[in-house]
């Protein structure tokens, strides 16, 4: 019986032509990518948002000023192939020494998030919001646009200044958790 699936197995590698290196095999679900980006510019324009779109990435790129610690925040609203993402990045850099507490920080608001979520990358300190939205059979409509930026926009609206106050100044994160949500 072995043999029997070793051989069957075998076969089926030698009838399956190989992917060429870069190759992927073809998504099952359509490209959506082109309409996606006509909404989003769409929903942009409408909300009269200053941005500017790198066509080679399919990203818009803008600016928000928080009404909170963090200031100025570049937000970049990613257009897939079958959906859409957006990442906020303030101006933190988590010293070493701090990325711990952070790390505490950040579970804890997580914990909170049902949509959007907050993201720490340990090597470099560096601090972002995300939130994404799938979409295989439907086109994003400008409601669920205005979600995604709001929910990335949102999360480091509410928690920012917490977070900032635990990267900056190692404040205890429960504490600053605590605080950040009774605001």
């Amino acid at each position: 019986m072995k043999r029997l699936l070793i051989l069957v197995l075998s076969l089926t590698l030698l009838v399956t032509p190989p992917l060429s290196l870069g190759e992927t095999a073809e998504s099952p679900f359509p490209d959506h990518s082109t309409e996606i980006r006509k909404n989003v510019k769409a929903y942009l324009d409408e909300m009269d948002y200053s941005y500017t779109y790198d066509s080679e990435n399919q990203m818009f790129d803008l600016i928000f000023t928080m009404e909170n610690q963090l200031g100025d925040v570049e937000f970049i609203v990613y257009v897939l192939e079958n959906g859409l993402s957006c990442a906020g990045f303030p101006e933190i850099v988590v010293p070493q020494e701090n990325r711990d507490k952070a790390a505490q920080y950040i579970v804890r608001v997580n914990y909170d998030m049902r949509y959007a979520r907050l993201d720490m990358d340990w090597e470099t300190g560096k601090v972002n919001s995300f939130m994404s939205i799938p979409s295989y059979d439907v086109i994003p409509s400008q409601t669920e646009i205005d979600s995604l930026l709001m929910f990335a926009y949102g999360v480091l609206e509410e928690y920012g200044d917490g977070l900032k106050r635990v990267a900056e100044l190692g404040a205890d994160p429960e504490a600053a958790y605590v605080e950040a949500s009774m605001e």
